[in-house]
């Protein structure tokens, strides 16, 4: 083993438990504070103790996927290499400026004779390009491919009054992607639920009142999304049969 390895723990003191939050643990090396977790193929990894995006704290984070999630912002970052995955993955590169998720410092790691090593500062990964994390000149990405359109197609309903219909919103797995849900008109969400049974997805229980015509307007985003990535309009006509 490398002379520059250092031994912070005991391989017993670090179970895996990082997907609830509770098993990332600090250690401190030559006056600096790292992260340490298991991950359930009981792997441990090393990284820095804060978010490179806004310097949140780490210790606060949990792992998802193997991935390091930090509990702010949601961003997704490889505890191996450091890349950041979310949201940079999600975006097209010269829009990446306006994220700065950076990357995540990490360490290597050697488990040997019970106890974990440390060595010394991993190398940047190698798709990190710290030139998409400036502002260009312009300030003007170039348009999407194909550009969505102002307002989204609007869907329409017919209920009756008094009478409780479901909307069913697909969701990605990957974490912070939500849905947003507001009604305008003679209509109440009764309720929300999270389904995963053929694929994850939103469930809103949404109540008819009075005669009229209502609107549920749906915007499908993570926190660090300036605009929904999809928009769902449904138009709902309340009438008697």
């Amino acid at each position: 083993m490398d002379e520059r390895f250092v031994a912070v723990m005991r391989g017993g003191d670090l179970p895996a438990g990082g997907e609830d939050g509770q098993g990332i643990r600090p250690v401190r090396i030559g006056g600096s504070t790292i992260l340490l977790a298991r991950l359930n193929d009981g792997q441990v990894v090393a990284f820095a103790a804060t978010c490179p995006h806004q310097g949140t704290d780490l210790e606060l984070a949990k792992l998802w996927d193997g991935k390091v999630r930090c509990a702010r912002h949601n961003y997704l970052y490889d505890p191996h290499t450091g890349e950041n995955l979310q949201p940079t993955l999600d975006h097209r590169p010269e829009n990446v400026w306006k994220l700065r998720p950076g990357y995540l410092p990490t360490y290597p790691v050697v488990e040997q004779d019970g106890w974990i090593h440390v060595g010394p500062l991993n190398p940047p990964p190698s798709a990190y390009d710290p030139a998409l994390e400036h502002r260009p000149p312009d300030a003007q990405p170039p348009p999407d491919d194909e550009p969505r359109p102002d307002q989204p197609p609007v869907e329409e309903m017919w209920v009756e009054p008094g009478s409780t219909f479901e909307l069913r919103l697909p969701m990605s797995p990957l974490p912070g992607y939500s849905w947003q849900v507001e009604v305008d008109g003679p209509l109440v969400v009764t309720e929300e639920s999270g389904v995963d049974a053929n694929g994850p997805e939103l469930r809103v229980r949404v109540s008819a009142g009075a005669t009229g015509t209502g609107l549920v307007r749906c915007g499908y985003l993570a926190p660090w999304d300036a605009e929904p990535s999809e928009l769902r309009h449904y138009q709902v006509h309340i009438a008697e049969p």
